[in-house]
């Protein structure tokens, strides 16, 4: 077993960078989750687009064996997908 692994899905920016940044400063091993690299070199970063259907299970796979190795895992889903402009169109 290894440290403890957070995964953090949207940490390139704002609230998920955040917290990717103060679990990495409380020494966890920080896994970000998104389309953009985080940019905090202590966070390691997978590269996703969770439309991306085959993207999405190579992701999966790669989390999983990072979670297999980590003694306390945790998870943060940060990141959102819209289908549509919904913000756009209020």
């Amino acid at each position: 077993m290894s440290s403890d692994r957070a995964i953090v899905t949207g940490a390139s920016a704002g609230i998920g960078l955040a917290a990717a940044r103060r679990l990495a400063d409380a020494g966890w091993a920080v896994t970000n989750v998104s389309r953009r690299r985080c940019p905090d070199e202590r966070v390691e970063s997978l590269a996703c687009d969770m439309t991306d259907p085959t993207a999405l299970e190579e992701t999966c796979g790669t989390l999983a064996r990072l979670v297999d190795d980590a003694r306390h895992t945790v998870l943060i889903h940060n990141a959102s997908l819209l289908q549509n402009d919904v913000a756009g169109e209020l």
